[in-house]
């Protein structure tokens, strides 16, 4: 029993153990922008909001096809005095009863580079007479080929086709970017917890040799070897440091919720982190860097997506208000019977044609005005545009330089914190032995948490920057090659 006992007592050890360490999610900060890409919240609304365009994309697109519709009218009803001509010449007015119903199927086309509409159509109705004499009809239209071309006016629908074949080729690139986006968004989130538990650490390290100091001060003072002030200097100096260990702590939790939020993680996981230090060893080429940024920066096409939708206005004004013309004809073959088999034989000529011309004469200057106005928020437009792209490249000149930059700077500050550690470790053991007092010790001190400051701010501006470009250029400098998901 004993024995079974123990194997019983095994079990559940491994067992505890087991899930002890499978709540334990160690974190670099490359794995937890992974996550965050595969599997959080806002993953889930990038690849929604792409489908959400494609699908647009799509349905402009498939309103450019061939269009199929069934029309049906179902039986109507129409009570009215109408005025009758007779046979003799003579004009009555009878009341009439009607009961009426249709139905039809068409087909239309549009071409947007002509602005054109063309149709062909089948239909039938049957017209019951119910007073003041019964009788029945039926007209048939078998075919009719219908076609509207207008003549100096808007085209609304080529103007749209080109600016959604433009937005079209922005999908990938945005979907692209938001990904690099929500990197950076889990930098600061991941930076803020490490920072967090950076000073935490740090901070406890403070109590723990405030502590020894103010325990060695109480000594000194009792057999009169240092003042009243220099013991409550070392007393202050521990209590800072436990109420910025009690500080550091509340920020921390913070943090971590934070992330573990953004991650989506479940409450219960403990996050430990991994310090970013492998830091990119190569520089960054401006000229790629800028080259990258004008093949694959969706910015550069919205550029050309707000010109076009300016000269867009400027096309609407100068021809929404001016003379233009509207052709339309039609062909066909339609017929009328009491039957409905003898509705489809002998059937006659159906032809329309019809030249509707607009000339404006008086508009009190609002043409000239629209025009001018258009004219200028175009000009204003490539204007900014133009400003836009310097300002897009002094960004991604000045993000590549300062990635530079911060990758040397990154190994200076690391190397502070080394020295500044071993001179606070110095101090302490010359404020033992009564070389220094406790203000070089105190010096000494904060300059070590100085340069453990500046360490991780130059670590945490070093990967702002990194995915920073990656978002300008949508391109990965390590691996030599345009990012894709």
């Amino acid at each position: 029993m004993k024995f079974i006992s123990l194997i019983i007592t095994l079990i559940f050890i491994i067992i505890f153990n087991s899930k002890l360490h499978s709540d334990t999610l160690n974190l670099t900060l490359k794995s937890a922008i992974q996550i965050a890409i595969e599997s959080s919240p806002n993953s889930f609304i990038i690849n929604e909001v792409k489908k959400q365009r494609e699908e647009s994309y799509k349905s402009f697109k498939a309103s450019l096809y061939p269009q199929l519709s069934l029309d049906l009218n179902a039986p109507g009803a129409i009570r009215e005095i109408n005025q009758i001509t007779q046979n003799d010449g003579t004009q009555r007015f009878l009341q009439q009863s009607q009961l009426f119903s249709s139905g039809g199927l068409n087909i239309s086309q549009s071409i947007p580079s002509l602005g054109t509409n063309i149709s062909l159509f089948s239909g039938i109705t049957r017209l019951d007479i119910i007073e003041p004499t019964k009788s029945q009809i039926w007209r048939t239209t078998p075919y009719q080929f219908s076609i509207d071309q207008p003549i100096f006016n808007f085209n609304s629908l080529y103007w749209e086709r080109e600016l959604q074949k433009l937005r079209s080729k922005n999908i990938d690139k945005q979907y692209i970017e938001e990904f690099e986006e929500l990197a950076i968004k889990i930098t600061n989130s991941f930076f803020d917890l490490y920072v967090a538990k950076m000073n935490l650490d740090n901070a406890m390290r403070n109590v723990s040799a405030n502590d020894s100091l103010f325990t060695i001060s109480q000594g000194r003072y009792s057999v009169g070897k240092i003042a009243e002030n220099d013991l409550l200097q070392s007393e202050l100096a521990l209590l800072n440091a436990k109420n910025n260990v009690e500080t550091f702590k509340i920020e921390y939790e913070n943090t971590k919720i934070k992330l573990r939020i953004i991650l989506d993680l479940d409450r219960n996981i403990e996050i430990e982190l991994n310090e970013p230090t492998n830091v990119y060893e190569g520089d960054v080429d401006f000229e790629l860097a800028y080259s990258k940024m004008i093949e694959n920066n969706s910015n550069v096409l919205d550029f050309l997506i707000t010109e076009k939708e300016a000269e867009r206005e400027l096309d609407r004004a100068r021809k929404s208000n001016g003379f233009n013309a509207n052709i339309s004809m039609s062909y066909g073959s339609n017929q009328s019977s009491p039957q409905i088999d003898a509705a489809y034989q002998n059937l006659l000529d159906r032809e329309r044609f019809n030249v509707g011309v607009r000339i404006p004469i008086l508009d009190w200057g609002r043409r000239s005005s629209n025009y001018e106005s258009a004219l200028a928020n175009l000009k204003q437009t490539q204007i900014q545009i133009e400003l836009d792209k310097q300002n897009m490249e002094q960004e991604v000149k000045y993000t590549a330089l300062r990635l530079n930059q911060l990758k040397d700077q990154v190994k200076l500050s690391e190397n502070s914190v080394s020295i500044a550690e071993k001179r606070l470790d110095l101090a302490k053991k010359r404020f033992l032995i009564g070389k220094i007092d406790l203000n070089d010790f105190f010096v000494a001190q904060n300059e070590k948490n100085n340069a453990f400051s500046n360490y991780i701010g130059s670590l945490r501006d070093y990967w702002n920057n990194y995915y920073r470009l990656r978002r300008l250029t949508l391109f990965d400098f390590e691996r030599n090659e345009n990012i894709q998901y």
